[in-house]
């Protein structure tokens, strides 16, 4: 645009600001009352750009005040933000300036972020601001707002809360309104927003508007403009960095008008720059003293300020009307701005001002430093030169990411826009092939990412992989899991909106899809969803929960979906016995996740093979404990006799007891007891005892199950650990039971343990009863020690109680205490119970990775994804399932020369299930093979097949369910199993869908709550004690809150329901039960939150 001088006027007093050397010895250090001074300064900035309510999210200490924002926010933008700002000033929080810069950044203020942080300059936009105001009514009558979003959001001008809330505006108001709300968000997020909107504009078909706002405006000039790095008029802003050297001189009319992001104009004779007060500045202050004086006024913009809005408004009107058009008004604009162009306030010279030494943080010359990661996860990474090379820190993250060549092969369906399955062995990288594509993804499509994963401790390794990669300032990543989003107690919808990419356990998701109102998550608001271990998208998994709505959503055709990519290092072959099945397994996968093509490594194995660490793999099978170990000969003997108590109960009651008639041979038990098939034959046999309706023949039936049960997971644990294990699981299970209702049966059952407990306690203490297995294990981690003692080991165990009797024997074992070993299960059992939490997972694998525990002991959760680059020893004890647990436990020894070893107890079937499932291993690798290859049109049509089937599936289950409950009278009563009254089916409601929680009144009088140790938070609830049957002890449920309110959530398997007719009926989860459940409503909330409290009993 063309420039002309202006009138010279007088400028009010200076804001002057000092600061002493001697007070910091940060460079960037603010004292608590210049974060005020600075947040004064730079206010009028803030108002002018900042919707306030958008920070509220990301300031949970100002929630007290967020009702009074939001109310003000309706009626005037600016005045919200000022009261947002007059709140941090006194909130009294601790570090509330650098939560209010970390608040602009997650919200996508970037430009406010970084004129605080002092890495931009305040910039005059008044004029623009004027030229669109000036244009308004054209652009309102003549833009469709739905055709532009897409383009501004690629140029960070919106965000993607301003493309909701536009393109919002106008599918419900029309575009007429939609073009209002664009017009209004643009000009706050981005420095650059002016030339970014015309060029948009001019992009999209709407060049004769272009025109009459800006007739000089040329897309074509501005791109070779950047592209060529000249220098740019008056209205541009260059982002280069500075000029360097004599070859390109300022046109005329630019003088120090022209901006540019890397730093001052440096001229041939060193840099020195000209400042507006006539002073020479070498990029940093003056030095002079010790003491550093900065004048924050700007000439052009108080010139502007002089001028009334009648004036400007009057000078905007001359110039529409004369013979220039459009181009006058800019140059009258110009005019005004010329003057404050040539001396900005920088923030970043502010923060320098601060610094003790002589020294700008342009001056540094820092390499960026490198990964020293070089395993085969991690592929190179180009580091590129150019004009920001002088000012790259010690932490900057490079642009590009590259990959090798078999990962690009993995990568290039995706990259491709297609749907695909990525399968590749363990440590191929297989993360850093979804990182590539996630990232060209977001550079083409400046779309939102989610990446789903299955375990809680997963979520935070994803992120941390990404964010070690990717450029923070591009890409902002956010991690959500149960506990994080119950932290922040801000739904998922507000977690994820500042962020690019979306780290998040698959059943978080899966519950906000299921809710309601404004905090519900469509899956239409990604568009590229990566779900890590993507075997699991099977049945009831949240996997296939997340797909089965997509593909609801594909049926109806006009609904925007994400591309899906799926991970795995194998896919499995399911019960298939034949190529031809584990085809049609490997089909319905691809069904399940929509997708057309898998992708695996076939042109480059070679250099895969170089990379990924292959281990070496033994069976060893040991002769494990006799039939005559004293401690199994005892149990078994006792377990007998409860089996005959069982069947004489039975024989004396048949004839008045009509379900006694079906149990007489369910009463026969298997002979292998202390094995899997014993616990399963206990299992039918609870399940059949709480269904009959003699209150006194049910208790004593029950009591005995419950015996049976705690000694059979003695024998396990007796066989697998030592017999001191298993006899203190005894004292503790027994120690729990009698807090229960005690009848005759249970203390005739009491005493057969009382009998032989001194004999059980004398034989634990007994050296010569060692478990042959035990000793088996300990000799294969001594000599793997041996042959390397910095080795890192995991030790995969069938059950949580198993790895608390590991960890015990080697904490005792003299040669083994070096290991310090630690446990790692899962998140879904109580403390008590061997669980554990997110946070304690992580910590433990920090501490693993750290070296600080040399070997840990791990249920399944361990097998899958958790990234352990330095284990070279895996031994899988006692314990294997199928081929893909196979591929997966082996996958964690990664390290060069590592061990995969299996101990297997002679006479079982362990060591025959390892051996089949390496058959099934190769049998999976030859199925995908063949599918791989199958003509297109085939291969289509067999997914759509397997869709259909399951679409059917699907509504035949709903179906079912329906149909059940609409042949119920409605009305069910719930019982304890003792024969206490719980409450009626009309007494629950459900929260997101899941949760069921009882409102009526008086059940606190049925119960008994224990505290919870460490209260839980996951999703919008804090778990805070265990419901019990106050008659029995009988483990109902858990108390939690919910909106600051108590609820009992109940488990429905701990319940006997009986209809009308007195018929009765177990279930083992709530989507079974026959009865409707209406969701909470504001007015149960209220009523809950009157109703006295649950008291807590320790």
């Amino acid at each position: 645009m063309a420039s002309s001088s202006a009138n010279p006027v007088t400028p009010e007093p200076a804001l002057e600001l000092t600061f002493d050397e001697s007070e910091s010895n940060s460079p960037l250090a603010v004292d608590k009352q210049n974060e005020r001074e600075l947040l004064s300064i730079f206010e009028p900035l803030i108002k002018e750009h900042l919707i306030a309510m958008e920070l509220l999210p990301y300031l949970p200490f100002l929630r007290d005040s967020a009702n009074e924002i939001r109310k003000l926010q309706r009626l005037s933008n600016q005045d919200a933000a000022s009261l947002l700002l007059q709140k941090l000033r006194h909130s009294g929080e601790e570090g509330w300036f650098q939560s209010f810069k970390n608040a602009l950044n997650l919200a996508e203020y970037e430009y406010l972020a970084k004129v605080l942080q002092g890495e931009e300059s305040i910039l005059d936009q008044d004029k623009f601001r004027m030229i669109i105001t000036i244009f308004a009514p054209r652009l309102e009558k003549i833009i469709k707002p739905s055709d532009v979003v897409g383009a501004l959001c690629e140029k960070g001008c919106l965000s993607q809360q301003d493309r909701e809330t536009i393109l919002a505006d106008e599918k419900y108001n029309g575009p007429i309104q939609g073009t209002v709300t664009l017009l209004d968000r643009v000009p706050r997020k981005k420095e650059g927003w002016y030339t970014d909107f015309l060029a948009v504009l001019q992009a999209h078909g709407y060049e004769h508007i272009v025109d009459e706002i800006d007739p000089e405006f040329d897309l074509s000039k501005q791109s070779k403009d950047d592209s060529d790095e000249h220098d740019d008029d008056d209205s541009t802003f260059r982002k280069d960095g500075p000029d360097q050297g004599a070859s390109r001189r300022p046109r005329d009319g630019d003088g120090d008008s022209t901006f540019r992001k890397g730093g001052p104009d440096q001229s041939e004779s060193g840099g020195s720059r000209e400042g507006g007060d006539g002073s020479t500045r070498k990029g940093g202050p003056d030095q002079s003293g010790k003491k550093y004086s900065r004048n924050m006024s700007t000439p052009g913009a108080e010139k502007l300020a002089c001028l009334t809005d009648e004036q400007k408004m009057k000078d905007m009107g001359e110039a529409t009307e004369n013979g220039s058009g459009t181009n006058s008004l800019t140059g009258k604009l110009n005019d005004l701005s010329l003057e404050s162009t040539s001396r900005k306030i920088s923030s970043d010279e502010f923060n320098r001002n601060c610094q003790i030494e002589n020294k700008t943080l342009t001056d540094k010359n820092i390499e960026p430093s490198s990964s020293d990661d070089e395993d085969a996860d991690s592929p190179t990474t180009e580091r590129t030169n150019g004009a920001r090379a002088d000012h790259t820190s010690a932490n900057q993250i490079p642009d590009k990411f590259v990959l090798r060549r078999y990962q690009e092969e993995l990568a290039q369906p995706a990259l491709d826009g297609k749907n695909v399955i990525i399968c590749a062995p363990t440590g191929s990288g297989k993360t850093h092939v979804a990182l590539k594509i996630c990232q060209d993804h977001l550079i083409k499509n400046r779309g939102k990412v989610i990446f789903l994963v299955n375990q809680v401790a997963l979520v935070s390794q994803q992120m941390t992989l990404f964010e070690t990669h990717l450029d923070k300032t591009r890409y902002k990543c956010v991690g959500i899991s149960g506990e994080t989003s119950a932290v922040n107690r801000v739904p998922m919808k507000d977690l994820m909106r500042p962020s690019q990419i979306i780290f998040a356990t698959a059943q978080i998701l899966v519950d906000a899809m299921k809710e309601t109102g404004e905090d519900q998550v469509s899956l239409s608001q990604f568009t590229l969803m990566v779900f890590d271990e993507c075997h699991h998208t099977q049945k009831g998994h949240p996997y296939n929960v997340i797909m089965a709505n997509y593909l609801e959503k594909l049926a109806q055709q006009n609904t925007r979906l994400p591309q899906v990519v799926g991970l795995t290092a194998s896919l499995g072959v399911g019960k298939s016995k034949n190529i031809q099945g584990a085809m049609n397994h490997i089909l319905k996968l691809c069904a399940n996740l929509n997708v057309k093509e898998l992708s695996t490594v076939e042109k480059c194995e070679d250099e895969l093979m170089k990379h990924v660490s292959v281990p070496h793999e033994e069976t060893d099978t040991v002769q494990g404990r006799t039939l005559d170990d004293p401690f199994t000969a005892t149990v078994r003997n006792i377990m007998e006799k409860i089996e005959n108590k069982m069947k004489i109960i039975q024989r004396e009651n048949v004839t008045k007891v009509q379900e006694l008639a079906d149990l007489e041979k369910q009463l026969s038990a298997p002979g292998d007891k202390g094995s899997e098939v014993y616990t399963q034959w206990i299992s039918v046999l609870k399940r059949s005892v709480v269904k009959i309706f003699d209150q006194t023949v049910r208790l004593a039936l029950h009591s005995c199950v419950l015996h049976l049960m705690v000694y059979n997971d003695a024998l396990i644990i007796n066989n697998d650990s030592r017999t001191k294990d298993a006899l203190n699981y005894l004292l503790d299970s027994f120690a729990q039971h009698s807090q229960q209702l005690v009848d005759e049966v249970s203390k005739s059952l009491e005493e057969l343990f009382n009998d032989q407990q001194r004999y059980l306690t004398t034989i634990s203490k007994d050296p010569r009863n060692k478990n042959p297995k035990l000793e088996r294990l300990k000799d294969m981690i001594l000599k793997a020690y041996a042959k390397k003692p910095e080795s890192w080991g995991i030790i995969f165990t069938r059950t949580r109680a198993l790895t608390v009797a590991l960890q015990n024997w080697i904490q005792e074992t003299e040669e083994l205490k070096f290991l310090n070993p630690e446990r790692l299960t899962g998140a879904g059992a109580h403390a008590d119970k061997a669980g554990m939490t997110q946070a304690k997972q992580t910590d433990i694998l920090k501490y693993f990775k750290d070296g600080k525990h040399k070997m840990i002991i791990a249920t399944s959760v361990a097998e899958e994804g958790l990234d352990i680059q330095m284990c070279n020893l895996v031994i899988r004890y006692c314990y294997v399932t199928n081929e893909i647990a196979l591929v997966q436990a082996r996958g964690r020894a990664r390290a060069k020369d590592s061990e995969y070893k299996v101990i297997a107890e002679a006479g079982t079937s362990t060591a025959q299930k390892e051996e089949l499932n390496v058959i099934r291993e190769n049998m999976m690798q030859k199925a995908m093979n063949q599918v791989k290859h199958l003509e297109k049109a085939i291969f289509e049509k067999k997914v759509y097949q397997y869709q259909e089937e399951a679409r059917l599936e699907r509504e035949a289950a709903a179906l079912a369910r329906s149909s059940i409950r609409a042949m119920s009278d409605g009305e069910y009563e719930l019982r304890c199993i003792c024969g206490q009254f719980v409450c009626c089916s009309q007494d629950f409601r459900t929260i997101q869908e899941t949760h069921h929680v009882v409102i009526e009144e008086s059940f606190a009088e049925r119960v008994t709550v224990t505290p919870h140790p460490k209260p839980i938070h996951y999703n919008d609830f804090i778990k805070t004690g265990k419901v019990y049957c106050k008659n029995c002890h009988e483990d109902w449920g858990i108390l939690a809150l919910y909106k600051k309110v108590q609820f009992p959530i109940l488990k429905i398997e701990s319940f006997i329901l009986y209809d009308t007719n007195e018929i009765s009926s177990t279930y083992r989860k709530w989507k079974n039960a026959p009865f409707d459940v209406e969701p909470l409503s504001v007015e149960d909330l209220s009523k809950m939150a009157k109703v006295a409290k649950f008291a807590n009993h320790n």
